[in-house]
C-alpha cells in the first residue's frame, strides 16, 4: 500500500470509528488559512511603511543637498569676515584694538630649572586656570 492509499484508509477508518464528526484536517487548513492571509496584510502594511520611510530619507537627502551650494557661500563669506581688523579680541575694559600680549616669533620656552625645583612636565599637564598661553604663564610667573 503506498502512503496515500494508508493515509485515506486510515482517514475512512476516523470516518468510521467518528460519524459526524468534523474532518480537523480541514480546519487545521482553514485557520492556516486565516493566518496566512493575516500576515500578508501585516506584511503589506509594514512594506508600505518601510516605503514612506525611505521616501522621506530620500526627500530629507535633496532637501539638504539643495541647501549645499548656500551653505558653502555663507562659510566663504565668514571666512572672508575674519580679517585681522575684525578678529579684535574684545575684553571689557581694554582700549580699542587692543590685544592680548603674545610671544615674540622668536622666543623659545626656557627649559625647566630642575634644581630650583620646577616641574618637569608638559606645559599642557600644567594647573592653568586662566588659560594663559605658555608665554603668558611664563611672564606671569616670573613677577
Amino acid at each position: 500500500m503506498s502512503p496515500e492509499e494508508e493515509e485515506a484508509w486510515h482517514d475512512n477508518q476516523i470516518r468510521l470509528e467518528n460519524p459526524g464528526a468534523d474532518d480537523s484536517d480541514v480546519e487545521q487548513e482553514e485557520k492556516f488559512g486565516i493566518a496566512s492571509n493575516e500576515a500578508s496584510a501585516e506584511r503589506a502594511a509594514h512594506d508600505d511603511e518601510i516605503n514612506r520611510a525611505v521616501g522621506l530619507e530620500e526627500a530629507w537627502a535633496d532637501c539638504i543637498k539643495s541647501y549645499q551650494g548656500e551653505l558653502e557661500l555663507e562659510w566663504e563669506n565668514a571666512v572672508a569676515a575674519l580679517t585681522p581688523a575684525n578678529t579684535a579680541v574684545a575684553v571689557p575694559g581694554a582700549p580699542p584694538g587692543w590685544m592680548p600680549p603674545s610671544a615674540p616669533d622668536d622666543w623659545v620656552p626656557a627649559a625647566p630649572k630642575t634644581s630650583k625645583k620646577e616641574p618637569n612636565m608638559p606645559f599642557e599637564e600644567v594647573d592653568n586656570p586662566g588659560n594663559l598661553t605658555r608665554f603668558c604663564f611664563w611672564r606671569a610667573r616670573l613677577a
